[in-house]
């Protein structure tokens, strides 16, 4: 999807007042639900993860590319003063709304006309090209008088994004020759962007497409690496490939850096880091692309007592979320020792770069067991035994009061934002019954992580609980059953490979697996929860789901609901 964004949709969005979030959100309405995820997409901070590699400090930045892209969002928290040029001014004009909420007074809007830039020689510390016309090459080179990145699609790439969240195209070997002899936007190989951009350029590859890539994977060196877990295993082409040396000539995306000298900026921080706590930083091990709009860097043990995981916000509105996981870390031990924790490090900021980080833990993350039955079920068992050990106290009576402080103020926003009066009524039906079934019950109230999915857990080769990541959406007071009803849904989810809404499904009918029963049983058995009430919640599912998402999403989905449960 070459262009996403409609000028109709684009022209009723800028005739907006208010704030930039309203603005958004009805831009996203507008549009069809391929082009509002490929908008969102687009503009996902985490797009600028790749800038955690530069060796330039920051300093004034020259951008050139979509000027809707969430590399301008990233670039500007880190610190960089930026001169965001652009062919479009409506997108410029979109950009300078959200540049202004987002990073008031870091970003210049700048419409570009010609083949020139208007700009003296040596003006600028850092000059980015995203994709677009390698002809601004030679421009880009006069006016940097320190480091150039070009983030550019491989001519060879054996896949590409579509555009659409999780779906890439594939061609076949005629079409990939086609593609490779005659490319449609004059893309190279890797050896011809070194040519182009010079012989000491450092590449790496943004995997598996810019677009939405997870991974920034050193291609002149072995670290940061790409994961390669068991999943990842079962393909046997990409492991064969990646054995032949193939992954440099094959991968979709690169990030080329020319011009720069001395340590990498998140070698500077690390140094920092390992000064604060006493300990010699590790090899960079993986540098992850997050969903949530984050640099995870994974550090290697330089020695005893272990690595780091070190969480990087790279919108403003994501670090509230790293400072309450940070602060999780820190003080849930000794509230329940029980709760298999990564150890806090440190939280605050360093380098100019505001960060979190914890003792890395050993095992894998649960995912990578997906489809081994006896794994799963030591993981449910491990997780009823966990989570009912998050008790707050003794059962006591749902008043009216409380069930709108926990669960009906937050299905309010939901309601008004789903953009579909099926999906509305739905709602409402919903909400009203369960208010129905809760108040008046006696049950005890749990510490809630919020956002418990297989992905968040760390275990052993055998799907022993080692412990649970990413504290950032917890909440202090909520229903219990929630978090692990939410670990079923997706660990169902991930092993079919279908939307949660088959998923839920399933699990409304009472179709259960003995891992899942045998753990539900453990749990209820632990809180004094009667059936009914599991019922209740399972029922409910996809509203809980809703009202904590829209707690902590820097904007609303439209029509998520519906899209992921069918609602």
């Amino acid at each position: 999807m070459s262009e996403p964004l409609t000028p109709q949709a684009l022209d009723r969005a800028l005739a907006l007042d208010g704030d930039y979030k309203a603005l958004f959100e009805r831009l996203l309405l507008a549009l069809s639900p391929d082009r509002a995820d490929a908008v969102q997409m687009l503009m996902a901070a985490r797009n600028g993860t790749w800038a955690m590699m530069l060796q330039t400090p920051p300093g004034r930045a020259l951008y050139l590319g979509s000027a809707l892209s969430g590399t301008v969002t990233a670039l500007a928290t880190l610190g960089w003063r930026i001169v965001c040029g652009g062919t479009d001014a409506d997108h410029l004009a979109l950009a300078a709304r959200r540049d202004a909420a987002l990073n008031p007074g870091r970003v210049r809007h700048l419409l570009l006309d010609g083949r020139e830039l208007p700009f003296g020689d040596s003006t600028f510390d850092l000059v980015i090209q995203e994709g677009g016309d390698l002809s601004f090459q030679q421009e880009c080179r006069r006016v940097a008088r320190g480091e150039r990145v070009l983030i550019a699609d491989n001519r060879l790439a054996y896949k590409r994004s579509t555009g659409v969240r999780g779906r890439f195209d594939k061609p076949g070997p005629l079409r990939w020759l086609s593609a490779a002899l005659r490319p449609k936007r004059g893309e190279r190989s890797l050896l011809g962007y070194r040519r182009l951009c010079g012989p000491h350029a450092r590449a790496f590859a943004l995997y598996p497409h810019s677009r939405e890539y997870s991974h920034v994977v050193a291609l002149d060196s072995p670290l940061p690496a790409l994961t390669v877990g068991r999943m990842e295993r079962r393909n046997r082409i990409k492991v064969i490939a990646k054995r032949l040396g193939l992954f440099p000539l094959l991968t979709p995306s690169f990030a080329l850096f020319s011009g720069g000298r001395g340590k990498t900026r998140i070698e500077r921080i690390l140094a920092a880091l390992g000064e604060r706590i006493g300990e010699a930083p590790g090899a960079i091990e993986h540098l992850v692309a997050t969903r949530s709009n984050g640099a995870l860097v994974l550090t290697a043990a330089a020695e005893a007592p272990g690595g780091w995981s070190v969480h990087i916000p790279l919108s403003p509105l994501k670090r509230g979320q790293a400072r309450r996981h940070a602060l999780s870390l820190r003080d849930l031990p000794a509230r329940f020792p029980d709760l298999p924790l990564p150890a806090y490090l440190f939280e605050g900021e360093l380098e100019g770069v505001y960060l979190t980080a914890e003792r890395r833990l050993g095992g894998v993350s649960a995912p990578q067991l997906t489809g081994d039955r006896d794994a799963t079920r030591r993981m449910f068992t491990d997780m009823a035994r966990i989570l009912a050990g998050l008790r707050l106290g003794p059962p006591v009576t749902l008043t009216e009061e409380e069930f709108e402080t926990l669960i009906g103020e937050r299905i309010d926003r939901v309601r008004r934002l789903c953009a579909r009066a099926e999906t509305e009524q739905w709602i409402t039906r919903r909400l009203e019954r369960l208010r129905g079934e809760l108040v008046g019950r006696r049950f005890p109230r749990v510490l809630y992580h919020a956002d418990l999915r297989s992905k968040h857990l760390q275990v052993t080769t055998q799907g022993r609980v080692l412990g649970i990541l990413d504290w950032g959406t917890r909440e202090e007071r909520f229903l219990p059953y929630v978090d692990l009803l939410h670990l079923f849904v997706h660990e169902r989810k991930q092993e079919s490979g279908t939307l949660p809404r088959e998923a839920w499904r399933s699990i409304v009918r009472g179709e259960f697996t003995e891992a899942e029963r045998l753990a539900l049983e453990d749990y209820a058995q632990r809180l004094g929860l009667e059936p009914d009430l599991c019922r209740a919640l399972e029922a409910a599912h996809p509203l809980l789901v809703a009202g904590m998402a829209e707690l902590n999403w820097d904007y609303s989905r439209p029509r998520w609901l519906h899209h992921q449960y069918g609602v």
